[in-house]
């Protein structure tokens, strides 16, 4: 797949770095689990630190357009972001049969 970063704007206040990035060559829309380890390559930085804020395709297009925010460290990210934004995209957690 091909990460393109169309912007890159810096917000002193939150202490992040708001990307939007188009990524190409893929067959299906990518999961979160696909995308951010492309991001955190081509923005060189730590996983705990990216949040990916939106994934979107429009209808019939090969492209997909990543929001995503890269703080300065992971403990900045949890102070600035809710706990459920960071559970987007992992494994759920196996139902326990009764």
């Amino acid at each position: 797949m091909d990460v393109k970063i169309i912007s890159k704007k810096q917000n002193h206040l939150f202490e992040r770095t708001e990307v939007v990035a188009s990524i190409t060559g893929f067959k299906s829309t990518p999961s979160r689990q696909e995308v951010a380890p492309l991001l955190c390559s081509e923005l060189k930085c730590a996983a705990e630190a990216l949040v990916l804020r939106e994934i979107h395709q429009p209808f019939g297009s090969k492209a997909v357009k990543v929001n995503a925010f890269v703080y300065s460290s992971p403990e900045v990210a949890k102070k600035a972001e809710r706990e459920y934004i960071f559970q987007r995209g992992k494994p759920k957690a196996a139902a326990v049969p009764a």
